[in-house]
């Protein structure tokens, strides 16, 4: 959004600047912009699994071979158990036992998403069906989880042009 980039470029480190640019796009139209990295924080949760395919499907005539797309989100858990029986995920994906209190929260906030936005927090494992439904070129590399958090760091590369 036009009115973020003031922000963007008060907060940019100076040794940064001759590296990262601000580009104002609509991600529901293919884009244009060709970038080493894309960075969507916060965006897929938003939107019901076809919407957010079609966002990151919407990158593709920019890609190049070797480009990363890269999701910050809020994942309640890494993936089900019934997920990771059924989809095979890797073990590294399986989450820590956590507290009450904390699976708590997280469904509260699944929840808030349903309501507000007909979306949904996912697992790992269903951020990786995206990627897939989006462009099966795409490959997610790794998921980085803090389960205190509910952060997550989600990395693909494009395989092919």
């Amino acid at each position: 959004m036009p009115k973020v980039k003031p922000v963007f470029e008060e907060n940019l480190p100076e040794d940064l600047k001759d590296r990262v640019s601000y580009v104002s796009t609509d991600m529901f139209q293919p884009q244009a912009t060709n970038a080493d990295i894309y960075l969507l924080k916060l965006i897929l949760h938003d939107y019901p699994a076809p919407a957010a395919s079609q966002i990151l499907r919407n990158l593709v005539p920019a890609l190049k071979t070797g480009n990363s797309v890269v999701l910050i989100e809020y994942i309640g858990k890494v993936v089900d158990e019934d997920e990771k029986k059924e989809e095979g995920a890797k073990d590294e994906d399986k989450a820590p036992p956590m507290p009450r209190s904390i699976l708590q929260y997280g469904t509260a906030t699944d929840l808030r998403m349903m309501a507000l936005f007909n979306a949904k927090e996912r697992s790992a494992e269903a951020y990786r069906d995206i990627f897939k439904q989006a462009d099966e070129r795409f490959d997610v590399l790794q998921v980085t989880w803090d389960p205190l958090t509910f952060f997550a760091v989600i990395e693909a590369v494009w395989k092919g042009e």
